[in-house]
């Protein structure tokens, strides 16, 4: 239990971090690298980790030999690792709300929400209700919606803005009432 604290990079503050939800777990040998996972798997105690990936398949992560720590620290992880595990959760997110969007999105799969919210992201939202209202729009309207010229234009002048929370959401509403 000592092991699932992480700091955060931009406050500092710990926060219960899920590592064993199998969720998280498949991803983190690609966010924190491999021998990172191997050696923090290890220094529980551990010679593998196993679970079940989101295919329901059994993923073995092997630890590498070293002694457990004592006492476990919390993890320091980066703006990008943060971000990364961030995006995880996002997509998890829309996947959940897909099919209540549109009966056809019933089986939107995490790879196709990650590359959408990684997507989101690259255009500097970081915001709940922007990616989600992107993640919409890029499921129920088409797929590269931000490459019309009205949405390449707003992006532009959001980033030269500084990408302000919410503000991606409250524009995008107005384009659907424009639309109706």
């Amino acid at each position: 239990s000592r092991a699932s604290w992480i700091r955060s990079p931009h406050d500092g503050v710990h926060t219960v971090f899920r590592f064993w939800d199998p969720r998280i777990t498949t991803h983190l040998p690609r966010i924190i690298g491999n021998g990172e996972w191997s050696n923090l798997i290890g220094s529980w105690g551990l010679s593998a980790w196993l679970c079940l990936g989101e295919d329901n398949a059994l993923q073995c992560f092997a630890g590498a030999n070293a002694k457990p720590e004592q006492p476990a620290t919390a993890w320091q992880i980066d703006a990008n690792r943060w971000l990364a595990m961030k995006q995880i959760g996002w997509a998890h997110r829309v996947c959940q709300l897909a099919p209540k969007w549109h009966e056809s999105l019933i089986d939107v799969g995490f790879d196709r929400a990650h590359a959408i919210i990684s997507r989101a992201t690259r255009h500097g939202m970081r915001d709940e209700a922007d990616l989600l209202r992107f993640a919409h729009a890029a499921l129920t309207l088409h797929s590269d919606f931000d490459t019309h010229p009205l949405v390449v234009n707003f992006l532009t002048g959001f980033r030269e803005r500084g990408c302000p929370m919410g503000e991606f959401s409250r524009t995008a509403r107005q384009w659907d009432e424009q639309t109706q």
